[in-house]
Order: C-alpha cells, then structure tokens, then sequence
C-alpha cells in the first residue's frame, strides 16, 4: 500500500528543468509513478477486484508518460513547435484516464475497508478526489480566461496535496492492519 504513495507522489509531483527553452528534464517522471503503481497494483490485487483491473490502464499511461518524457527531454513535445490542439487533446485524454484510474484505487481502498471492518480514510480519499475531479474540469473549461484557469488549478493543487496526504495515512492504516494479521497468525 505504501507503494501507491509514493506512486501518486511521481504522478503528482513534477520537478522539471528546462534546458536551452526546448528542452525539458523532468527528475520525477511520471512514468515511474505508473511503474511502482503497477508494482502495487500486483501486491494488491489479491485485496479488491478493482486492483486487477486496472493494469492494462496503468501499463497504457506508463508507456504514454515515457513516450511524453522522451519528447520533452529532446525538446520535441515543446508546444512551440506546433500541434497545440492534438497536445491539448491527448492532455484531456490522459487526465481522464488518470483520473479514472485513481478512482478504481479508491474504490479499492474502501473495498479493503469493507472486507477488513477497518478505516483506511476511503470516504475522506473520496471527497478530495470530487474536489480535484471538480478543478481539473474547471480549469480546462476556463483555459479560456486564464486568471480563472490559475485559480482552479491552484484548488487542484491544494486538493492534490490533500489527497497524497490521506493516501500516506491510508497506507499507515493498512500497515497497522498487516501487522495485526502477522500478530494473529502468530498466535
């Protein structure tokens, strides 16, 4: 569990350098959040359906983010250099699947509270993802006006930090509670 922290923390956190203005390196790619998610995702699929499931997605987005990782880094995926509308669109593309995927992993997280009788904070991971679902939705809408467009992100970066947040509690809820199944085996 503690693997999708740190997971959300590559997808979430960029730290990028911009080398010459075309080039870009980003030291915390988010493809390797997808790669330790899809880790996670193995150790936890025996814990809710929803884990299994989302493989394919995970593999899909790591192999995109690559690809986009590679074209910054070589100054190719720069804006600058044309295809605006086709970069806006698979942006709105790759966020939904991001979205939806985080979704299924909450999902999953309040299904390991169900089988466990335990809270892991699904009903609080829940409501700050509907904020960031509600801010990404705004700010792509309001890309258009774009003193509006800031402040919707920064609600989705509060969100974020939030969000990451109750995941690491969720994670440290889920060891409390492997730690008691190894103490009751043991007995």
């Amino acid at each position: 569990m503690k693997k999708l922290f740190y997971a959300y923390l590559f997808i979430f956190i960029n730290i990028n350098f911009t080398i010459n203005n075309t080039a870009q390196l980003c030291i915390t790619p988010t493809f390797v959040g997808y790669i330790i998610l899809l880790l996670a995702l193995r150790e936890l699929e025996s814990e809710s359906e929803e884990f299994p499931r989302l493989r394919p997605f995970a593999m899909g987005m790591a192999v995109y983010t690559g690809i986009c990782w590679l074209l910054d880094l070589f100054g190719v995926g720069n804006t600058s250099t044309g295809g605006t509308v086709i970069i806006l669109i698979l942006s709105l593309i790759s966020t939904v699947i991001s979205l939806y995927i985080l979704h299924c992993v909450i999902e999953g997280i309040s299904d390991m509270e169900y089988n466990y009788g335990v809270d892991l904070g699904g009903d609080k991971l829940r409501s700050v993802f509907k904020v960031m679902v509600v801010a990404e939705i705004v700010a792509f809408v309001l890309l258009i006006i774009p003193a509006l467009s800031v402040v919707a992100m920064l609600v989705g970066v509060v969100a974020t930090i939030v969000l990451l947040v109750r995941l690491h509690a969720a994670s440290k809820g889920y060891e409390d509670l492997e730690w008691k199944k190894w103490q009751d085996r043991q007995n």
